[in-house]
């Protein structure tokens, strides 16, 4: 295998980016609520509040720290709800370090798996146990390995990208193994600097062949405008799969599916979704892709039960806009208002881009909140798929010349995203170029399976305007 991997690569089959595109990752940032902005007044310290230990001449600072090192503790060793086969792992961990007073092993295992759990459940609570595993585990023995990279992917997970990328950095120089490689380089894919994550995708994919390497790989090949490309290195990732990653293995087939979805080989993409589910019945991305077949191929009423389905599995504001959408489609309207108040109540702090993306397509008239929320993520990460976001917002606003310089950088780097097109096409119509609108939105057809239901409603009003 490593020869075929050596021999590919010489022939450039293994590139992860075009060399005439360099192009910036997808991104979810920071909150902001929807529609009021919190006064900075309720986001700082307020005078009424009880004085820190500081201020307190009678804190005894040894005592404060046995007490945050007996509620990290008690955080670690909180029971996890469930009964299936990592629940049971992740309480056998617990109950070792529980009963050894210098558990180095048993803490990097439990913070991995607080990690694949985390994502898993959806739930960043997972993240902050797995980050105090780093924090005890580098007590006990500083710089270690084990420690940073948990604290890295803890860090990661929950958006501290800067403090994510120190980490990473410093594990790479100590270390520098495939997986550290790995690390560094999602964190520079998601401050938007691919050029910079290249590399060290090249050095994990060099060292540790195999599903999590490949699967980069195709990430970075779809940014930079290769979906054949990715597609194939994705099919590797899945091949590279056993039963031992069965969660990241429903993570690649069900971006597979995502693909073939994209090149409207629906009966491919309903395959890998339906694979992806056998591996894990609540996979919301294989959940949306057999959704969208469903859709296409006029079964509403199964649609939206795989829409409501995946907003379940992840109350993100993405999966809540496309069950709204569906269910509005079965008739099921009382529950498509459901999801809506749903996504505006938590979708601000769940995931900010689709909010604002929701926010400035489906009520326009809301466009200036969608564009703060826009421009505080794009403060956090400079992708292409800010960038779109805050032009459609503009668009949205009126400002076309604001909305066609921001669309023209996220759409500079070939990204094959139909939202894209989709919003360019949405440029043209409000310029009066009828025609222009109607080529755009067809370069968008044949992947409109991977966007909204709604947004597919505007790609066809757009493409009949020639």
């Amino acid at each position: 295998m490593e020869s075929e991997i050596r021999a590919a690569d010489r022939r450039g089959a293994l590139d992860v980016m075009p060399r005439t595109a360099r192009v910036v990752a997808r991104c979810v940032a920071v909150a902001l609520p929807l529609i009021v902005l919190l006064p900075l007044t309720d986001l700082s310290c307020r005078r009424d509040t009880a004085p820190s230990n500081a201020e307190d001449p009678h804190t005894d600072p040894a005592s404060d720290r046995r007490s945050a090192r007996d509620a990290r503790r008690n955080r670690i060793l909180a029971a996890v709800p469930g009964a299936d086969e990592l629940a049971r792992r992740i309480a056998d961990c617990q109950r070792r370090i529980a009963a050894d007073e210098h558990p180095i092993a048993e803490l990097e295992r439990l913070g991995q798996l607080f990690v694949v759990h985390a994502r898993r459940a959806h739930d960043e609570t997972y993240y902050a146990m797995a980050r105090a595993c780093a924090d005890w585990l580098g007590e006990l023995q500083p710089g270690h390995p084990g420690a940073l990279l948990l604290r890295g992917h803890a860090l990661h997970s929950m958006h501290a990208f800067r403090e994510a990328e120190a980490v990473a950095r410093e594990l790479v120089a100590a270390r520098g193994n495939g997986t550290d490689h790995g690390l560094l380089g999602d964190v520079l894919l998601d401050l938007g600097r691919p050029e910079e994550a290249e590399p060290h995708y090249r050095a994990m994919l060099a060292e540790r062949p195999g599903l999590e390497s490949y699967a980069r790989a195709a990430r970075l090949r779809w940014l930079g405008g290769d979906l054949e490309g990715a597609t194939l290195l994705m099919e590797r990732a899945v091949g590279a799969g056993s039963p031992r990653t069965a969660t990241a293995t429903a993570w690649a087939e069900a971006w597979l599916a995502r693909y073939r979805l994209q090149a409207h080989a629906l009966d491919d993409a309903r395959h890998h979704a339906d694979a992806a589910l056998a591996l894990q019945p609540n996979c919301a991305e294989a959940l949306f892709v057999r959704g969208s077949v469903l859709l296409l191929q006029g079964d509403t009423a199964r649609a939206a039960d795989d829409a409501l389905a995946a907003a379940e599995a992840t109350r993100l504001p993405e999966h809540r806009w496309f069950a709204a959408d569906t269910l509005r489609r079965a008739d099921r309207d009382d529950e498509a208002h459901a999801q809506e108040r749903l996504l505006e109540a938590e979708g601000w702090r769940t995931d900010p881009r689709h909010a604002a993306l929701w926010l400035a397509t489906r009520h326009p008239d809301r466009a200036s909140d969608a564009l703060q929320l826009a421009e505080l993520e794009f403060a956090s990460r400079q992708d292409v798929h800010t960038q779109d976001l805050v032009g459609y917002c503009h668009l949205r606003l009126g400002d076309l010349e604001a909305a066609a310089g921001w669309l023209t950088k996220a759409q500079r780097h070939g990204t094959p995203e139909p939202r894209f097109a989709l919003h360019a096409a949405e440029l043209a119509e409000a310029h009066g170029r009828s025609a222009e609108a109607a080529r755009l939105a067809a370069t968008a057809w044949p992947a409109r399976g991977v966007l909204m239901p709604s947004e597919r409603d505007r790609l066809t009003a757009l493409r009949a305007r020639d």
